[in-house]
């Protein structure tokens, strides 16, 4: 795939959103000037083994036939599914996701009718089911860095990748995006991930200055700083597939400019003045 911007008129690219506007807002109250998220209930947890309360979701991208055959497949059931509703712009998919924050089921995403519909919890363990026939090894879906930032934590599939895992295999002509809970790095939030065919494609994650100077691949590159008074950058990285794993393709932080078009200009740190801070 390799390096390019995030397309906001996908469904990759509007979760991002969503994950930046609804559920950084949530977060944001409880991080500290460091870009550290202070929860006492959490103190002695490992990163990458706690979940923030911020909430989920599950998209499954396709055209307008998915619906139909998740039905046909005894994946859900149908009369669970709701109504489709316009999803054209960028603010009418917000609003619907904002709308639905506590549902805990899965979105679809028609990007020929450009609809949004909630359709319910995926049955994933029913015999009947398609998606309980689907095999597969976690090591060959998911990157190292997938559970936590410096790869210090053994990716696990919780019930929402699982379900993406098997969704994306079972029809391959599907994108599936997560906003994962489990918090990825000392910020609090978790991660976007695209999957497609089975395997990660893209991520995204909001983090601190500290934990991405730790973890960058290109020590060299430039940074673009996301949030200036707590040290937070927006990391962007895709990844492609050598010898049946997941690996990194490229990597950079995303300025803030490209995912709101239009806002006033977010200033740039140089990467010495970011290595100095973090030292200190």
């Amino acid at each position: 795939m390799g390096a390019q911007n995030i397309n906001l008129e996908e469904s990759f690219g509007r979760n991002v959103r969503y994950y930046c506007e609804e559920l950084w807002s949530l977060c944001s109250t409880f991080v500290d000037n460091e870009g550290i998220y202070v929860n006492p209930f959490f103190k002695g947890k490992k990163i990458g083994k706690r979940e923030n309360p911020f909430g989920g979701r599950l998209t499954i991208a396709n055209g307008d036939t998915l619906t139909g055959k998740i039905i046909n497949d005894q994946i859900v059931k149908e009369e669970a599914i709701d109504l489709p509703v316009p999803a054209k712009t960028i603010d009418q998919y917000l609003a619907f996701m904002a709308y639905n924050h506590d549902e805990d089921g899965a979105f679809i995403y028609d990007g020929v009718n450009n609809t949004l519909r909630y359709v319910g919890i995926l049955e994933n363990t029913s015999k009947d089911s398609k998606l309980s026939k689907i095999k597969y090894d976690l090591k060959e879906c998911v990157p190292r860095d997938f559970a936590c930032f410096d790869a210090s934590v053994a990716p696990k599939a919780g019930a929402r990748t699982d379900i993406a895992i098997r969704v994306s295999k079972a029809y391959s002509e599907t994108k599936v995006v997560v906003i994962k809970e489990t918090e990825y790095s000392h910020l609090g939030m978790g991660s976007v991930i695209e999957l497609q065919e089975g395997r990660v494609r893209q991520m995204f994650v909001l983090m601190n200055e500290k934990d991405y100077l730790k973890s960058r691949h290109d020590k060299n590159a430039s940074i673009n700083y996301y949030e200036k008074e707590r040290g937070i950058v927006a990391v962007h990285k895709t990844y492609k597939v050598e010898n049946d794993r997941v690996v990194l393709d490229s990597e950079r932080t995303v300025p803030k400019e490209e995912l709101f078009p239009g806002k006033p200009e977010v200033e740039y740190i140089p990467i010495n003045s970011l290595e100095k801070r973090a030292a200190g």
